[in-house]
Order: C-alpha cells, then structure tokens, then sequence
C-alpha cells in the first residue's frame, strides 16, 4: 500500500466516479444518420399551417378595421339620430345625475380616479346625453321613470322593452305611430295609432350584423315615417295654396316643395358595447336590444268611445252595381267578427299578465280590460313575456270592473263569461254549441245559452279571469251573465291562470 508521490498525484486528476460513454458504434450512428423523408415533409406541413394561420389573423385584422371605419362614417353621417356611447360616457351620465364621486367602498363597484373626476365635456353634450339615457339607468331597481317635467304634467309615462324581436316589432310600428298623437287615439275609432317609440338601445352586433341586424328596420321606418310625413305636408299646402288661389289668384310653388337631407327614423338610436349598456342598466345585457316607449293612455273613456263605434257599424250595408247588369244594383250585407273582450279581475304577476296578452294576441281578442288592483301591463318582465304583443292590443283600466262589465252587458249587447273551477257553474266550455256564445238573452236562471234567436244575436263575448289564487272576486262574479268552467279530468282541480286563458279564449273564439 505504500505510493510514491507520482502516484498520489495521479490518482487525484483522475474522477471517482467517471461517467459511463456510449460505445463507438452507437455514437457514429447518431451523428452520421441522415435526415429521413418523413421529417422533412412534417416541417412543410407546419410551415403551410402557420402560414395559413397568420394570413387569416392579419385578413381578420385587416376586416375589422375596415367594420370600424365603415361604422364611424355611418355615425357621422347619421348623427342627427344616432350617437355611440362608451363606459365613461355611462359615468359622466352617473356623475351628472347622482353626484357619484369615486368614494363608494360597496364591492365590485368601479371607483373613479381623480383624473376621471375632473373630466369635463361639452354642456350639450352631457345634457343630451342624461336625456337619452337617463330611462336606461338602474333597471334592476325598477324604478318608474317618466320624462321630463312638462311631460309629467302630461301623465305620460314611459316603458321599457327587451329582446332584438320586441324591439323590431317596435320599430316597424314607430312610423305610423309617430304619425298620430294620443289625442287622436282616444277619441275611438279602433285602437289607436300604436306605440310612440322614443328611442332604442342595441350593442353594436345587433344593430349592424346579421342575422338580427336592426339596421335594416330602422333604414325602413326612416323611409315610411318621411313619406307619410310629406304625403300630410303635400296635403296640407295644397289646401293652403288652392285657398291662396282663391283669394289671391297666386299660388305659392315653394309651400309645396319638401326637401329631404337626410331621412331620419322618429327615435333616437343608442349604440354601446356590451359593457357600457351593462352599466348602464345596472345588471348583464344579454339580449342585445332594449327600446324605450310611451305608455298609450287608454281610459275608460276611450274604451266606450271604441264600443259604441264598434256595435254601431258591426252589421253594415253597401249597395254594388254588377259589370254585367249596369241597370240592376245588389244590396250585400257584410257581418263582421263579433267583439272579443278579455277582463281581467286583480292579476297580481306580470309574468301571468304577459303570457295572458299573448294568448290574447294569438286568439283575436280586441281590448283586454284591467281591474284597478291589477299590476302594470307596462311592467318590464311583463313586456318581456308578452313578446311585445302588449303593443298591439288595446289595455284599459277601469276604476270600477263589476261597474264596467254590468255596462258591456247592458249598453253593448256583449256576453260576459266568468270563469270559475266550482262544479256548479252555470256551463261547461265543452258542452257550449256553436253559434251560441253570443246571445241576446241576459237571464243568469237560463242556463242553457241559448236565445229566442238561435244564437248570434249579440255584439260580441267577454272572458273575465281571476286571481291566481283567490279567483274572480264575488262582486265582479254577480256582475257576469254567466259562470263558465273548463271540463277537466277527476284529481284535477285547477290549471294555472295562463293555461286556463288560453283554452277558454279558443273555446269560445271556435263556438261564436
């Protein structure tokens, strides 16, 4: 065991544990194999493939700039009626309204900087702008919003309605609605001209894209609403320029000539993203559109108006001369479809109320008359339900129900129809035959429907539902000619108000 020196220094530049080499073989065959054809034509497929990705990114890249241009020219164009809202034009409307100020410690709230704070814009600016929004804000809390001071003098109220479908039937009706005023609406004369439109609120998807693309019914009321318009102004100046002429034996040319810049619909049109329509109503916007409207003021004075001119002129006669026989005149009598009325005795849920107008729609019915305790047919969820048939039909309320039934039947020769689920009511739906809805006989001891006339010889029917829970309240029953139920199967009871509504009003529609 003895070592030199030498030795010893060997040992130390030697490693202890040296690393295993791979054998000579094995090492010329990694270094000297060639690439095969495989690999090579899996680098041209990645190559092609990230090739074809980045021409697509920049190809997307390049249409979304040419989208946002071609939109920034439409609401420069377009900016008599139009205006693009962000989330910071959404908090000077805040600021302005609410004095809110960037100190509200409630989580999830944006806080505002002082940078923000001190942001100013133009006074008009912010003014029109608090106007536009201002029946936008806060929906959640379902606040009743109305216009401005002057309008609340007025009693007009406002609506708010949801979904790009409710939205475009509010849209294609704006034109001839807009045309008329509520005056003339109440004073009869068959449902008045429709729902004003005071503006609507979409994201940009909805408003520019397909498949909704409101763009289109906007453009569309924009030409129906200036063409009645000249069409009123043509009629008008003529009148004007014939008395000219008459008097003065001039005619005024310019009075007659109307030009047209620019065909603007007759609301306004708000556009925001997504986020700024969500703070703006305080709660996600999902469905991509909402409008603002004026509750139509239908009153119980418009509804006898509507009656009267209904039963006087439902069996009309006209006289027509035959091509054939020049000589020979043929008197015709032309029937038309009775009055369908639908009364409704304190309805507590919008949701029911909003499937109720629908079914209504669906069946033909002509006014639908409220109870005073009833809830708001203008409420927002019920709008929503109804899918905007609520713009369609007519919706009275009355002061007094049983009062006003006791009238339809006595003044108006209309069939009032109470439902109830007791065994002993006065008839059974199914049991009714055809032609005998409407009589002329109002004895409540007669319990057959039928009349000295056959049937058929009254104005029209009206279908009173009830509560949800309570049913129809006892004096509103006693007003009815009748109590009618739906025949159901043992073990069923009841059906839910909606349901019930809808099987009673295609009843009776089928049996008239």
């Amino acid at each position: 065991w003895n070592m030199t020196k030498e030795d010893t220094k060997n040992n130390a530049n030697t490693p202890t544990n040296p690393q295993p080499q791979p054998p000579p073989s094995a090492t010329s065959n990694i270094t000297t194999k060639p690439p095969s054809s495989s690999s090579n034509t899996n680098g041209k497929i990645i190559q092609e493939e990230k090739r074809r990705k980045y021409e697509l990114k920049q190809k997307r890249i390049l249409t979304e700039q040419t989208t946002q241009k071609n939109r920034n020219t439409w609401f420069r164009n377009n900016s008599n009626y139009a205006i693009e809202v962000t989330e910071e034009d959404v908090q000077l409307v805040r600021m302005n309204m609410f004095g809110v100020n960037g100190k509200d410690k409630k989580k999830g709230k944006r806080k505002i900087d002082e940078t923000e704070e001190k942001k100013t814009c133009d006074d008009d600016k912010l003014k029109k702008l608090t106007e536009l929004l201002h029946p936008y804000l806060n929906l959640k809390d379902g606040v009743v919003v109305t216009n401005n001071e002057k309008k609340e003098t007025n009693k007009e109220r406002l609506f708010i309605a949801e979904g790009t479908e409710t939205v475009r039937l509010l849209i294609q009706q704006a034109a001839s609605s807009s045309s008329t005023t509520n005056d003339d609406d109440t004073k009869g004369g068959g449902g008045g001209g429709g729902v004003k439109v005071v503006s609507i609120c979409c994201k940009h998807a909805a408003f520019f894209e397909e498949p909704v693309k409101l763009l289109n019914n906007v453009e569309k009321s924009a030409m129906e609403y200036h063409q009645i318009k000249k069409e009123m102004k043509t009629t008008t100046t003529t009148l004007k320029n014939n008395a000219s002429f008459e008097m003065n034996g001039t005619n005024d040319k310019d009075a007659t000539t109307t030009i047209i810049n620019k065909q603007s619909p007759p609301f306004q049109v708000i556009i925001g993203s997504e986020n700024a329509l969500s703070n703006l109503a305080g709660f996600h916007i999902a469905r991509g559109a909402m409008a603002c409207g004026i509750v139509p003021n239908y009153n119980e004075e418009w509804l006898t108006n509507y009656l009267s001119q209904r039963c006087c002129c439902r069996s009309t006669t006209t006289t027509t001369t035959t091509t054939t026989q020049p000589n020979s005149t043929k008197t015709q009598h032309t029937k038309k479809k009775f009055l369908r009325i639908l009364a409704l005795d304190q309805i507590n849920d919008t949701a029911n109320l909003g499937s109720m107008i629908r079914c209504s729609a669906a069946f033909g019915i002509d006014v639908i008359v409220i109870s005073d305790d009833s809830c708001d047919a203008w409420y927002r969820r019920s709008v929503r339900v109804s899918m905007g048939h609520v713009f369609s039909i007519p919706i009275v309320r009355v002061s007094d129900l049983a009062d006003t039934l006791k009238r339809l039947s006595n003044d108006f020769g209309i069939t009032t129809y109470a439902s109830v689920i007791d065994v002993d009511a006065d008839l059974i739906l199914e049991d009714l035959p055809k032609g005998h809805v409407v009589v002329v006989n109002n004895n409540k001891d007669d319990k057959s429907g039928d009349d000295a006339s056959g049937g058929g010889g009254g104005n029209g029917w009206c279908c009173v539902m009830g509560n949800e829970g309570n049913g129809i309240s006892k004096k509103v029953n006693h007003a009815c000619n009748y109590r009618l139920r739906i025949d159901m199967s043992d073990g069923v009871d009841s059906l839910s108000v909606p349901i019930a509504t809808g099987i009673l009003l295609h009843g009776l529609r089928e049996r008239e």
